[in-house]
């Protein structure tokens, strides 16, 4: 997760930022977030099709980061749903 790391080099990520995917942490990039009280954007539909692999929701919830239901995208059928 090349973002993170970048936050890692300057030591902080920004206030109430949200990550997306979060789908290749390393331990030192989850204790970042947790420090940081960062949360992550869980997209499961497009982790799956871009075949990206999948996020570590319960790690992450075990770890006391806040997790939500994102989309990585937008599809009309999520409206006709």
């Amino acid at each position: 997760m090349l973002l993170c790391k970048f936050f890692l080099l300057i030591h902080s990520l920004p206030t109430q930022s949200i990550m997306a995917h979060c789908v290749h942490l390393t331990d030192e990039e989850l204790e970042t977030l947790v420090k940081d009280d960062t949360g992550v954007a869980h997209c499961p539909t497009s982790n799956i099709c871009l075949i990206s692999g999948l996020c570590p929701v319960r790690k992450l919830l075990s770890a006391g980061v806040k997790v939500g239901l994102g989309t990585g995208n937008f599809n009309i059928q999520m409206i006709l749903a």
